[in-house]
């Protein structure tokens, strides 16, 4: 009877540490957008599309440093920041969504959806305000940039 007992109490401090760890890691939202409504030359925010604020964006594009995702000061799960470090697939762009340093939630907008054009955005800056406007151009081919 009291091997049942130690293993009663180890299995349930087992269960117990992992709903702690798991409540500890942060879980992101997945957000989807559809810029279908958006017409072309009116400036827009991802503020518009959110249920919630968050402080920033931060945008991946294909082909971005895998080194510089992994060390992003951002608290995120472990399986986004390494799905978000595969940048070698460049049919989407990523963007994060942060708020306090935590990322909240994120959206991998594919290009059938918007292009984000890196030309118009600095490949350096990579971070933007919550409410930073943006601007489509083309109706069938929306290639998405900074409104300036």
């Amino acid at each position: 009877m009291e091997f049942y007992r130690s293993t009663f109490k180890t299995v349930l401090f087992a269960i117990i540490m992992q709903i702690t760890i798991a409540s500890c890691t942060p879980s992101e939202q997945m957000l989807d957008f559809s810029f279908e409504q958006q017409k072309a030359g009116v400036p827009f925010t991802f503020a518009e599309y959110c249920k919630e604020t968050y402080d920033s964006i931060y945008l991946i594009f294909p082909y971005d440093s895998e080194e510089g995702i992994q060390i992003l000061p951002y608290r995120m799960s472990k399986s986004l920041r390494n799905e978000s470090s595969c940048t070698l697939d460049d049919t989407y762009t990523t963007v994060l969504f942060i708020r306090d340093g935590v990322v909240e939630a994120y959206s991998r907008i594919t290009y059938d959806k918007a292009v984000f054009t890196t030309p118009a955005l600095p490949e350096d800056i990579h971070i933007y305000p919550f409410d930073q406007q943006f601007v489509i151009s083309g109706e069938k081919y929306k290639e998405v940039s900074l409104y300036r």
